[in-house]
């Protein structure tokens, strides 16, 4: 494991940890924003909306043709850049999707969330978010995933999310992955 891996991975479980549970996050306010202030720093926002495995395990080369883009937002462009550039070498393409304002744009419930888009692709997921339905996206498939067995394959989840988005629709792996993830939350649970 590369010391870029093992500094990313010390990242998203330091998110985990400073997440505004008990905090009045308005909706004028982003969890990212309200980080950053929380924090008294600039806040990067990137990798909150792919999943750990596909951080390790799907980077590929510049110009591959299914490379995932991620969205980088903060209100430091040059800092943006280290990060675009980190992402880079990692394997991966960094979008600029604006400040932490924007940043609500591929929160949970949100078409760029967990879908691994291509640059093309995030663009257009990230235009096509809808703030006032994302909870409830996000709240519903929440539920859906706590009947999950923990060891659910998460590609079957990323291409339950790229068919969400409206991706892939033409695909029958990603059907099958649907039709998996039904079968699989309407068993019943082993107590």
């Amino acid at each position: 494991m590369t010391i870029a891996k093992l500094v990313l991975m010390l990242v998203c479980l330091m998110s985990v940890t400073l997440e505004p549970k008990d905090a009045k996050v308005t909706p004028l306010l982003s969890e990212s924003e309200w980080t950053s202030r929380m924090l008294g720093r600039p806040v990067i926002k990137t990798f909150n909306n792919i999943t750990s495995n596909r951080i390790l395990y799907k980077g590929l080369r510049k110009g591959a043709k299914s490379r995932i883009a991620l969205p980088v937002s903060g209100d430091d462009g040059r800092a943006k850049e280290v990060v675009i550039t980190l992402l880079d070498s990692l394997g991966f393409d960094g979008i600029d999707a604006g400040s932490l304002l924007e940043s609500w744009r591929y929160q949970p419930g949100t078409p760029a969330y967990c879908s691994d888009p291509t640059s093309i692709e995030l663009s257009a997921l990230l235009v096509k978010a809808d703030r006032q339905k994302a909870p409830k996206n996000r709240d519903q498939a929440m539920k859906l995933v706590a009947k999950l067995p923990p060891d659910y394959p998460p590609q079957d989840l990323v291409q339950v999310a790229r068919l969400s988005a409206g991706l892939d629709i033409l695909k029958p792996k990603s059907w099958f992955a649907l039709l998996r993830l039904g079968f699989t939350a309407l068993r019943p649970t082993r107590t």
